[in-house]
């Protein structure tokens, strides 16, 4: 009888045991379950925030090429004109008789350089984001001389790029060709280009001298050199001295506007305003 109590007492307490296990395990599960579910529920709420607001970097990309650049300095008009490829920004409308009067800024480049130098440099921008700026970076070639340019100004207008001629021109180094061949018909020139803005371009000391004095009164300049480009400040100098050009020295090499941008963008800016 005694052994038949112990076994009784031993069963029931075995059977409280798996019992409670059991019940444990079920507890578990059942957790795990709600833990899974909350995870999941947390990522769908924030994939659909993510895609909700915007954040997925191709749609961003996609938005910022098809946004309009009229009124934005850092969304920029992308083509050819004339055959030459082109950065643009700045005014885009039409002036009106009570508007500020709009100044139209063409810029070249250098043997080593492209458009896109205008615009990584932040210059091209900085320039875009003054009010009554309207900016075009060309991707003119290096031999190009003035009939080239000539013949792009034309484009340009025609396409809305320039409002009206004649236009200020930037022409560092190489560039600077599209000037300084120009001066057998000054005249001329004056009917395309209104202000010239030279930065250290050698093919100025192959000038005649008497053409380069002819520009003094005629053709408004500034001379940009960098102070380490003992090139560029005899250059800067000799229009200086015959054609009464304006002569600053930035903090640079050759390529003075790429070393110090903002001193430029000040200097160009007062010089046209």
């Amino acid at each position: 009888m005694q052994s038949l109590r112990r076994n009784n007492r031993r069963d029931l307490r075995n059977m409280r045991e798996n019992t409670n296990s059991t019940s444990t395990r079920n507890i578990v599960s059942v957790l795990i379950t709600v833990a899974i579910g909350l995870v999941a529920l947390v990522l769908l709420s924030f994939t659909k925030k993510e895609a909700g607001s915007g954040n997925i970097k191709v749609g961003d990309n996609l938005q910022s090429k098809t946004a309009s650049s009229s009124s934005s300095s850092d969304v920029f008009q992308e083509g050819n004109v004339g055959g030459i490829p082109y950065l643009h920004c700045g005014v885009a409308a039409a002036p009106s008789s009570s508007s500020p009067i709009i100044i139209d800024l063409v810029l070249l480049h250098g043997s080593r350089f492209t458009k896109e130098d205008w615009r990584t440099s932040g210059i091209l921008p900085k320039l875009c984001a003054i009010p009554n700026f309207s900016v075009t970076a060309l991707d003119l070639d290096k031999s190009a001389g003035h009939d080239e340019l000539k013949s792009v100004l034309v484009a340009m207008t025609k396409d809305s790029l320039i409002h009206k001629l004649p236009a200020a021109v930037v022409t560092p180094s190489a560039s600077g060709k599209t000037i300084v061949d120009w001066l057998d018909d000054i005249p001329e020139l004056k009917q395309y280009i209104s202000k010239w803005i030279p930065v250290a371009p050698p093919a100025v000391m192959r000038a005649n001298e008497e053409q380069l004095k002819q520009l003094a009164g005629l053709l408004p300049i500034l001379a940009i050199y960098g102070a380490t480009d003992a090139g560029g400040k005899l250059v800067s100098e000799k229009l200086g001295q015959l054609s009464q050009a304006t002569v600053i020295e930035v903090p640079g090499s050759h390529p003075c506007y790429l070393d110090s941008p903002d001193e430029f963008i000040q200097h160009v800016r007062a010089f046209l305003e």
